[in-house]
């Protein structure tokens, strides 16, 4: 005969209820009256605690203990059990002997109950690095997972200036030679033409002297959504010179000028130097690039204001050690964005 429920004092709605002994996982309780395992039977139980095992199994009133599942017989995950003081309610499914709980805490992988969540909770303004996200893994079979927010403003994920996470990227301008002008007090040669004849190639090239100060300007350069802070720099030369003592030095500087200020102004930032040592081979012909400079200080540096460049090889370097001219070819300007 199917189980015949107490009266509604037993328990809430007539369902009877006891607190759970044993342990998490093996879970026995005493009812008065005792159930029998008949099949569709209802209890509660107070909850020892959450479950830590996929397995738990439940013992009424010393009868036969039966595995604990959830919706039609799936496995219950550490946790459905929600933890101690908890309330369960549980079924006896007679033709497959095992107990049912009715009630598991909410599936974290199911993308409705996340959803639900998530929604309900409160918004936090200013996240910390040690905040945590949830994301799905899908280089290990789609497993829940977590990285801090440290994580996800930094290196991880997308990037760039509408990305999600990230820096944005460095940008990057070129200062070609050939556009550069030859300052008005030690100037820099005028931009020529040099034909490579194997395959009969033709660049411009501005030529430094050794042995002289000569100055090549950029004027009115934009640096598009620059952060007004960080700016390096690299030098692309070459010489017609077989000398194994080919190192260079070179040194740029910038400012900025501002509504209303004058545009006699002075070159008061600092003149950052990068050189290039000797390869000790011949390397006439062959292109020449530095490694990044240091960080260069603009002069009235400000977001959206045109910058004044200039550039000058720095020939009483210890490092320039080509006795000949060192022929330039571009300058590569990168600079932080906001």
């Amino acid at each position: 005969m199917p189980y015949t429920q107490p009266a509604a004092t037993a328990g809430v709605a007539g369902v009877p209820v006891a607190v759970a002994g044993g342990a998490v996982d093996a879970i026995t309780a005493t009812f008065v009256p005792a159930l029998t395992l008949d099949d569709k039977t209802l209890c509660a139980i107070i909850a020892l605690g959450a479950n830590i095992t996929t397995t738990p199994t439940f013992a009424p009133n010393g009868l036969a203990a039966h595995t604990i599942v959830k919706q039609g017989g799936a496995a219950l995950v550490a946790g459905d059990i929600p933890g101690a003081l908890a309330v369960c309610i549980l079924e006896y499914n007679l033709a497959n002997t095992r107990w049912e709980l009715l009630n598991p805490k909410a599936d974290v992988t199911n993308a409705t109950n996340v959803a639900a969540v998530v929604h309900a909770v409160d918004a936090k303004e200013t996240p910390v690095d040690a905040d945590e996200l949830a994301l799905i893994d899908t280089e290990n079979a789609n497993v829940l997972k977590k990285i801090t927010f440290a994580d996800a403003r930094g290196n991880t994920g997308p990037t760039g200036p509408t990305g999600p996470t990230g820096p944005p990227p460095d940008g990057v301008i070129i200062l070609r030679a050939s556009s550069g002008i030859p300052s008005d007090v030690y100037p820099a040669a005028s931009p020529v033409l040099k034909r490579f004849e194997t395959y009969h190639s033709s660049r411009y090239f501005v030529d430094f002297e050794d042995g002289a100060f000569e100055y090549l300007e950029w004027e009115d350069v934009v640096l598009v959504d620059w952060d007004a802070l960080h700016v390096h720099f690299q030098v692309a030369w070459m010489t017609d010179s077989i000398d194994t003592f080919n190192g260079t030095a070179w040194g740029l500087e910038g400012f900025c000028v501002a509504d209303l200020a004058a545009l006699d102004t002075d070159w008061t930032g600092a003149e950052v130097v990068i050189t290039d040592a000797s390869t000790a081979a011949d390397s006439s012909g062959k292109l020449r690039l530095t490694a990044a400079s240091g960080e260069l200080t603009i002069a009235g540096a400000a977001a959206g204001l045109p910058i004044q460049f200039r550039l000058r090889r720095k020939y009483d370097d210890g490092a320039d050690t080509l006795a000949a001219v060192a022929r330039l070819k571009y300058v590569v300007v990168r600079f932080g964005r906001a």
